[in-house]
């Protein structure tokens, strides 16, 4: 049984309504690159000497105790700067143990998936790239944005959730 997905506007068919830069750079929908549909999500990171880039979803309501799985489609068209996927809080704070860099090879999809449990003082979470600090401008494109509560789909079918990061390429 599948779950609903929890990100509000993870396709961004219509435009990035939520979708925020934080520290320089850009959010954009565009039609340049697409997993699905007509367009993605194009986040320009700008050059920043002294601060992380950072980009982040709109934030979701989460339940301590309960096991989610958070997707996203990336594609990056240059750049060799090391970027993280990683879960936040909704002050766009990391969650301890839900990085993963993002190894996508330039050219191609990839999706990122990171499992997760939120803390007790967690209410809400929201995906988040990270560049780290460095005066390079990149272009990395994300689409089909998803966060499921997995708990929800083990009640509902008797499954098992895991608990990890992951990444699966798609040209």
């Amino acid at each position: 049984m599948a779950s609903q997905n929890l990100v509000a506007n993870g396709t961004f068919e219509v435009d990035a309504t939520g979708w925020e830069s934080f520290a320089s750079g850009t959010v954009a929908a565009s039609v340049e690159q697409a997993h699905m549909g007509a367009q993605s999500l194009k986040w320009q990171s700008g050059v920043n000497s002294f601060a992380q880039a950072r980009m982040a979803a709109p934030g979701v309501s989460v339940l301590s105790g309960q096991s989610y799985t958070a997707r996203v489609w990336t594609y990056r068209t240059e750049g060799v700067v090391p970027i993280q996927i990683r879960m936040v809080d909704q002050d766009g704070n990391p969650l301890t143990g839900t990085a993963a860099t993002i190894t996508t090879t330039n050219g191609s999809w990839v999706q990122q998936v990171i499992n997760f449990a939120p803390p007790a003082d967690v209410a809400a979470v929201r995906i988040g790239l990270i560049k780290a600090s460095n005066a390079t401008d990149i272009a990395v494109y994300l689409d089909d944005a998803s966060i499921v509560n997995n708990s929800a789909v083990s009640a509902m079918s008797g499954g098992l959730g895991v608990m990890g990061a992951r990444g699966m390429v798609h040209s």
